[in-house]
């Protein structure tokens, strides 16, 4: 049901709700629809500017009984757009605070908070923790999502410095998690993208840094294998102070580039070191014997670092992105990575290596829900231009998704992205029963919620399939036989309107009922929100829903 289906709720919801309403007819209209991707042209039927958390709990009532699609926006920098719909955008961007505890080391951080905002407010107190690498990104999509920055090979990720949240469920309450309070759902949030409700406040622990060494150097094309194989040898003893990442690209027409290098293709080296100062100094200096035809390195303060690039992604140009993790930077791996390099469809694209390990890998592998934290690198293929003529240059087509698999740098990297699942106890909270492989962090924070208890995440490759246990299996006549000895006494039946009857594979439910008839469908939602079913052992929801009240009633 779309909003204009619903006048009634909606002359109710705007009655009621304390924040500001944006319609398409308003004035403002357009540039509160806007977000940083200029290639995102959603039109939302009603954007619900919230001031406060009763605004977010309004907003979310509405939503669930007026039926309509529903996202949230907090910094407005999904690459995806996934901070917009075409139904109802619950907008934070107006919450933007951020306290700090300075005595505790917590920030507490309001959902529309950008990484702006709360570097400013930490730095203050000499203090900071896991952000992202551009600081108009949102605190809040960043987080959830895992969170890569340059503190996180000391630190971890922005999720792992998560240390607690307020949550409004899809029921419109308001919960507490922390690792003591509701831990499963902190599990979630660390790294699981949204669909758990939506965070209307982030707490995260805090630690001492103040000014760092940092900056970039710059190197030819004619040097770029050996700069990237002393790279990978660099990185690989690197102390975890240190934060690299490696970026080919277009030297940009900047005073400090030279004349003879604007234009071309070039390789880059990022960085952050955040211990002593004399020790980054001497680490570099392996680098350095590179001889850079550009070298920024310096100290600074940690805010400055985190807008040092700010200017190569300014709000409005078309982006399109793609990424994924590998094991190792292996010369096969350098040599498809220069290939492509040497060849980018923009001035403004380049490709993006990041260096993992350190904290992020001594996180175990099942405290969050974030995966591939034993992967060397993580790599972006990042393409940005202006002309909206230039779209089918830049954005692959569905030719080109379904030979993703196969791609050179796939097949060089050797790491695929998965969405870490495990079994939840008491809690209840909507997830996998095994890992489901995911096209190469393309949408990481995407997710499907089913109200029977499982999530989907969207995209994944056809054989890789979520079933219910025990409830339905794939199930063909001349298999029935086999079926019969491992499982005595029960006594399969074809689903409604099967090809049982021509040999072909069918869906068959041992209790008689098909999947179609137990199945109930829940919209897909984006970034930090879901109506996700959370009614297994008293979960976000604190109620069982209608579908397993049906189930429980007849079974």
């Amino acid at each position: 049901m779309s909003i204009r289906e619903s006048e009634h709720g909606d002359q109710a919801f705007r009655a009621r709700f304390a924040g500001e309403l944006v319609t398409p007819s308003d004035e403002g209209y357009d540039t509160a629809r806007a977000v940083w991707n200029g290639t995102v042209t959603t039109r939302p039927s009603l954007i619900a500017r919230c001031r406060t958390v009763a605004d977010i709990v309004d907003a979310v009532n509405f939503a669930r009984t007026s039926g309509t699609d529903v996202s949230v926006r907090g910094g407005g920098h999904s690459v995806a757009g996934l901070s917009l719909c075409e139904g109802l955008v619950i907008d934070l961007s107006r919450m933007r605070d951020v306290r700090v505890d300075a005595a505790r080391l917590v920030a507490t951080a309001q959902p529309g908070a950008t990484w702006l905002d709360y570097d400013a407010a930490t730095a203050v107190h000499g203090l900071a923790s896991t952000g992202g690498l551009i600081s108009s990104t949102g605190v809040a999509g960043l987080t959830l999502g895992g969170g890569i920055g340059w503190l996180q090979r000391k630190y971890g990720l922005a999720c792992d410095n998560l240390i607690g949240a307020d949550v409004v469920t899809a029921s419109g309450e308001i919960v507490r998690t922390s690792e003591s309070e509701r831990p499963d759902l902190l599990w979630g949030l660390r790294g699981g993208g949204g669909n758990f409700g939506v965070v209307a406040s982030f707490e995260f622990a805090l630690h001492p840094v103040s000014t760092v060494l940092g900056g970039m150097m710059m190197f030819g094309w004619d040097r770029a294998t050996d700069v990237l194989r002393a790279f990978r040898e660099w990185t690989a003893q690197l102390p975890d102070d240190g934060s690299m990442l490696a970026a080919i690209m277009t030297a940009p027409p900047e005073p400090f580039v030279p004349a003879d290098l604007v234009g071309k293709p070039v390789v880059a080296v990022v960085g952050c070191w955040s211990g002593d100062l004399e020790a980054g100094e001497a680490e570099l200096a392996a680098l350095r014997e590179l001889k850079p035809a550009v070298d920024l390195f310096g100290p600074m303060p940690y805010p400055a670092l985190q807008g040092m690039l700010d200017a190569g992604a300014p709000s409005g140009l078309r982006n399109y992105f793609r990424g994924g993790f590998a094991d190792a930077l292996s010369d096969p791996m350098i040599e498809v990575l220069l290939e492509h390099g040497s060849r980018l469809p923009s001035p403004m694209s380049a490709i993006h290596l990041h260096q993992m390990g350190g904290a992020v890998a001594r996180v175990a592998s099942e405290a969050t829900a974030f995966g591939n934290r034993d992967a060397a690198f993580t790599y972006n293929l990042v393409s940005t231009w202006t002309d909206p003529t230039e779209d089918a240059l830049h954005v692959d087509t569905p030719t080109d998704r379904s030979r993703r698999r196969s791609s050179p740098i796939r097949q060089a990297a050797h790491t695929s992205t998965s969405f870490r699942a495990r079994a939840l106890p008491a809690s209840g909270l909507p997830t996998l029963r095994r890992p489901t492989i995911v096209w190469h962090s393309s949408r990481p924070n995407t997710t499907r919620a089913i109200c029977s208890g499982t999530t989907r995440t969207s995209r994944r490759p056809r054989r890789e399939r979520t079933r219910r246990p025990g409830r339905t299996r794939p199930v063909s006549h001349r298999h029935l036989g086999r079926w019969r000895e491992h499982d005595p006494g029960v006594e399969p039946r074809p689903a409604a309107g099967s090809r049982w009857a021509r040999g072909h594979r069918s869906r068959v439910d041992i209790d008689g009922r098909s999947r179609r008839e137990r199945r109930t469908r829940v919209r897909r939602v984006s970034l930090n929100v879901a109506l996700a079913c959370g009614c297994h052992g008293g979960g976000p929801l604190g109620r069982t829903c209608r579908a397993h009240a049906a189930r429980d009633d007849d079974s």
